[in-house]
C-alpha cells in the first residue's frame, strides 16, 4: 500500500499523477441488502475510468443456487451526459481516490473540477454515486446536466424484477468563482409490484460516515505499526458491513460477487 496509497489520517489516498499508470483497483461495500463492488482506476493518459456491478442478495435468480443474487453492471455510460460552457464532456483527468469508508474519485472536467463518491445504502436495495461539480476559476462558468432514468427487467425466484439507474437532477446552472453543484445517482432494485424506496443520498452518506467512524471506534487493534491498525480497521469495516437481510434474518457473508445472503462457515473464519 505505502508504495502507491499513502495514509492520511483515517483514510487512504491515492495521487494518480504521482504514480505509474495504467493503474486499476477494485473495491467492494455493502449494505443489508446491497452490495456494491466498484472496478475503478487511470488509463496511460492519466483519464479516470469505473465500472460498478451492483449486487441484490435477495432478488434470487434462476436456478436459485449458491450464486443466485441478482448483480447488474453499470459503466460511466449509465451517467448524465455533462456539458460545461456548451461542450459536451467526456471522461475526466484523475486526480487522486481517496477511501474513508467511501470511495472518492476526484479529477477535472473541462474548466470544472469533479467528485465522485461511491457508498452503499445502509437500508435500502440500491447503492449511490455522489457528484460533485466545483468551478476554481475566476469566471463564471455554464454547466449542463442531462436526465437520467433507465430501467431493466429481468425474471427471477420471485417474478419479474426492475432494476433502475436514475438522477435526482437535471437542467442548466451557471457556476460563479467558488460555487459547486451536487446530485445523486441512485442504482436499485426491487420487485416489479414493489413501490420504490425512497433513497435520500446526503443522508446516506452521513450516515455511511457515521457507520465508518462507529466501527473505528471498537474492537481497537493498537500496535507500534500504524500501517497495521489501519489495515485492521479496514477488516472491520469490511466485516461489519457484509451482512446481509435475510428471509432468515440477518447473515454474514463473504461478498465478492460469489457469495451472499448465506453462510460460509471456511470464509467466515477465515
Amino acid at each position: 500500500m505505502e508504495n502507491r496509497w499513502k495514509r492520511k489520517g483515517s483514510a487512504i489516498v491515492w495521487k494518480t499523477a504521482e504514480e505509474a499508470l495504467p493503474h486499476d483497483d477494485h473495491l467492494e461495500m455493502s449494505g443489508k441488502m446491497v452490495s456494491q463492488y466498484l472496478e475503478y482506476g487511470a488509463d496511460r493518459e492519466g483519464k479516470s475510468h469505473y465500472r460498478q456491478k451492483i449486487v441484490f442478495p435477495m432478488l434470487r435468480t434462476i436456478p436459485n443456487n449458491t450464486h443466485a443474487s441478482l448483480t447488474e453492471e453499470f459503466g460511466q455510460e449509465v451517467f448524465p451526459e455533462i456539458a460545461v460552457d456548451g461542450k459536451a464532456e467526456g471522461r475526466e483527468t484523475a486526480q487522486e481516490v481517496i477511501f474513508d469508508g467511501l470511495l472518492e474519485m476526484k479529477g477535472s472536467l473541462g474548466a470544472l473540477a469533479i467528485s465522485r463518491r461511491f457508498f452503499p445504502c445502509a437500508e435500502a436495495a440500491a447503492a449511490v454515486q455522489k457528484v460533485r461539480l466545483s468551478n476554481p476559476s475566476s469566471q463564471p462558468v455554464q454547466v449542463k446536466v442531462g436526465p437520467l432514468q433507465e430501467e431493466r427487467f429481468r425474471r427471477g425466484v420471485h417474478g419479474l424484477y426492475v432494476v433502475t439507474a436514475t438522477s435526482d437532477f437535471s437542467g442548466e446552472r451557471t457556476l460563479s468563482p467558488g460555487e459547486e453543484l451536487s446530485f445523486c445517482v441512485v442504482y436499485a432494485g426491487r420487485k416489479l409490484l414493489a413501490p420504490p424506496e425512497p433513497v435520500n443520498g446526503d443522508a446516506e452518506e452521513k450516515g455511511r460516515l457515521a457507520f465508518w467512524e462507529n466501527t473505528r471506534q471498537h474492537l481497537c487493534l493498537r500496535t507500534p505499526d500504524p500501517l497495521l491498525n489501519q489495515a485492521f480497521d479496514f477488516a472491520k469495516l469490511r466485516t461489519s458491513e457484509s451482512v446481509f437481510r435475510t428471509r432468515n434474518g440477518l447473515m454474514h457473508s463473504p461478498g465478492g460477487l460469489a457469495f451472499y445472503a448465506a453462510v460460509w462457515t471456511n470464509d467466515q473464519a477465515e
